[in-house]
């Protein structure tokens, strides 16, 4: 948009232009006129307790403890227990961001040179002038909802662990007689384990 502006006060006749923008920048996750939902549902399936979760959009990295595991998917020697893993969902939201932005410009408005023979010669007469505008509008951000899968040790097994660095879960064995999974969320798009 400030390029629109810039085009509209052409070197030949303005001089000093000068544009304002308000605000300089635009963050959507901070601004007050930004529509959140409340909370988005996560589900944990499984051969083990199904739970549901309720995140909180606005937060980037949130914890919820899983204690749902008491079928165990796989012996500690890796041979396989049960052919159906865990799941974890998310469903995708929506959130919804008006914007609008202010533009101020000063110039001065020169009636030619003051030697028309002289290209390059200082503008004539100039007189100071300014002018507005502003943009508005609303962008919906739409998060796309995901899952996940992960294998569970028999309770016996130490130190399960399937963690992403810039993955949405880390899944960590908290305890040998219940093995309870520690699920962390980032409210973002899921890499598979």
């Amino acid at each position: 948009m400030t390029a629109y502006y810039e085009a509209k006060y052409p070197d030949s006749y303005y001089e000093n232009v000068s544009i304002t923008v308000n605000p300089t920048s635009w963050n959507a996750q901070s601004n007050s006129m930004t529509r959140w939902p409340g909370s988005f549902p996560m589900t944990v399936l499984g051969p083990g307790i199904d739970r549901n979760y309720s995140l909180n959009p606005k937060s980037a990295v949130q914890s919820q403890i899983y204690d749902g595991t008491t079928v165990p998917t796989l012996t500690t020697w890796a041979l396989q227990l049960n052919a159906e893993d865990y799941v974890v969902k998310t469903e995708a939201f929506e959130i919804e961001v008006p914007y609008k932005v202010d533009f101020e410009i000063s110039y001065e408005l020169c009636s030619g040179t003051s030697d028309p023979s002289d290209p390059d010669a200082p503008a004539g007469d100039c007189a100071p002038g300014t002018d507005r505008g502003s943009i508005q509008n609303t962008f919906t951000i739409k998060v796309t909802g995901d899952d996940t899968k992960f294998e569970v040790y028999e309770p016996n097994a130490k130190g399960y662990c399937c963690t992403h660095q810039n993955g949405l879960i880390s899944i960590r064995e908290t305890g040998t007689n219940r093995v309870q999974t520690a699920l962390t969320m980032l409210v973002k798009p899921f890499l598979p384990i």
